[in-house]
């Protein structure tokens, strides 16, 4: 024979005296729910939990548990435990997440199930941005889910994989532009604390031929510029294989040399011209006369129009202006253009 050990139960809120849960167990099973609340144990029903959260913020110790039926066999507690939810569910008030009779797992076959998945990541995502809120969820010492255990070697090997992946392999779209942002706010504030982050790149690769420049390279005095360009990798890099490779590294200063000297020749001519197109006046190589004023320019350019293409649209284009400048423009540096165009 059967052990009617099972029971239906109804959670209350002291708060307003409504049923905000029903549930069907044994035992403490009514109390077990207290004990999720205060380890924040989201995974099974969020929004009970945080119910009995906001019960116990409120002031109250715990929250009012009545045994609606009792000494019942574990089916005759899941069809009570159906009919108890039908019955309250018009309320509005309850908390369940699915019409009841699973017995344990109340999300895998919830019809919800994918908005609801959503709804809590979401949800977590948000709160969790609190520094406070996660050290409240950060589970320490035996409390923690891997006290005293170790992964299965087949865990290791996945996130050996995992974490060989660059963010390019492992996200696209909006997701990799958020990796990089979570991961530069990560940075900033470990450089903010004072701390040199560690782990956070993957090392970069250098090729054979690069180590073989690296070896001639590096004990001939040369800049940073030149020997980032004739390697193709970067100073911070070179200098570590040089470290790890026991090359003695000499390195010029070029703050005081000239482009040739600090870039070598192929660079030199290139990085000549942008320089001189931003010195003005006579210290640009370029430069082939003095200033010329604006409204000697303009007049330059009108004219160069026919006769028949003075307007205030042709002036606009080659003077750069909008037509309501131009009129003003006219007005005070050309007037006898103002009887011309007749405005």
């Amino acid at each position: 024979m059967e052990n009617k050990i099972y029971f239906v139960y109804a959670l209350i809120d002291p708060r307003n005296q409504k049923i905000f849960y029903i549930g069907k167990g044994k035992n403490n099973r009514p109390y077990q729910h207290l004990i999720e609340a205060k380890s924040n144990d989201l995974s099974c029903n969020p929004y009970k939990v945080r119910r009995i959260q906001n019960i116990l913020k409120a002031g109250y110790e715990n929250y009012i548990v009545e045994y609606l039926h009792s000494n019942l066999s574990e089916e005759e507690a899941f069809n009570l435990e159906k009919q108890e939810i039908q019955k309250y569910l018009p309320s509005g008030y309850l908390t369940n997440i699915s019409l009841g009779g699973e017995g344990g797992d109340n999300l895998s076959n919830n019809p919800n199930r994918d908005e609801i998945i959503e709804k809590i990541r979401k949800s977590n995502k948000e709160r969790l941005k609190d520094p406070n809120e996660r050290k409240k969820c950060a589970q320490f010492g035996e409390k923690n889910g891997m006290f005293g255990k170790t992964h299965s070697e087949e865990a290791k090997q996945k996130l050996r994989i995992l974490n060989s992946k660059t963010f390019e392999e492992r996200y696209t779209g909006e997701d990799l532009i958020n990796a990089h942002k979570r991961q530069s706010e990560v940075l900033f504030k470990e450089y903010e604390n004072g701390r040199k982050p560690s782990g956070c790149f993957k090392r970069k690769e250098v090729s054979e031929e690069q180590i073989k420049l690296i070896k001639e390279l590096a004990p001939l005095n040369l800049t940073t510029s030149i020997l980032e360009n004739k390697i193709g990798l970067s100073f911070k890099v070179i200098e570590k294989r040089c470290e790890e490779l026991n090359i003695e590294l000499k390195v010029r200063n070029g703050l005081y040399l000239n482009f040739k000297e600090r870039y070598g020749e192929e660079i030199a001519e290139q990085k000549r011209k942008i320089h001189s197109a931003k010195i003005s006046g006579s210290n640009n190589p370029n430069w082939k006369g003095g200033y010329i004023p604006l409204k000697e320019q303009r007049m330059k350019l009108l004219l160069k129009l026919k006769f028949e293409e003075i307007t205030i649209e042709n002036l606009g284009k080659i003077w750069n202006l909008k037509n309501d400048r131009v009129k003003s423009y006219i007005t005070r540096n050309f007037p006898c253009l103002k009887i011309f165009l007749k405005f």
